[in-house]
């Protein structure tokens, strides 16, 4: 059996492994708010001027209602990642500077699915920057093409 002494040592480095493992949310400039099964809100709260919001290409929509200021300024459909991260899509912040910025997600969750939507890939790569690179960086995207600059598009 431990002891006291021991029982709090133990305990003391039980916390700082806790507080020095990296969580598995967004990076500070973004607040994760899980209200429910398939709905979860993500509050904006860096100063960057692009929300980079992960991408899975393979899963169904989300749908997102971006709210400005409590009203809702737009609806988008985004593939948030599941499992796996394929790449990241930009989104626009600059006409939003100086307002509160709050993304509505419900991602489809059915009874089918046992999966939370807490448990998603997307939520600890949601981050906020000041620019998006375009470099060539893939290894079979093709240095002349018509290529986008994220993802990838059919050819006609």
């Amino acid at each position: 059996m431990l002891s006291d002494k021991r029982l709090a040592a133990f305990a003391a480095a039980i916390v700082a492994a806790a507080a020095l493992t990296p969580s598995l949310t967004a990076d500070d400039s973004v607040k994760i708010e899980h209200l429910g099964t398939n709905n979860t809100l993500v509050r904006v709260t860096g100063d960057g001027d692009i929300l980079l919001m992960p991408v899975q290409e393979s899963i169904d929509d989300a749908k997102v209602n971006v709210l400005v200021d409590g009203k809702n300024e737009r609806t988008m459909f985004v593939r948030l990642a599941k499992s796996k991260v394929d790449y990241k899509v930009p989104f626009d912040l600059t006409p939003y500077k100086g307002h509160n910025v709050v993304l509505n997600i419900i991602t489809n969750q059915s009874r089918a699915n046992v999966r939370e939507a807490k448990d998603d890939a997307c939520w600890a790569n949601f981050s906020v920057t000041d620019s998006f690179p375009t470099e060539n960086t893939e290894k079979y995207r093709p240095a002349f093409h018509h290529t986008p600059l994220y993802g990838w598009m059919n050819d006609p």
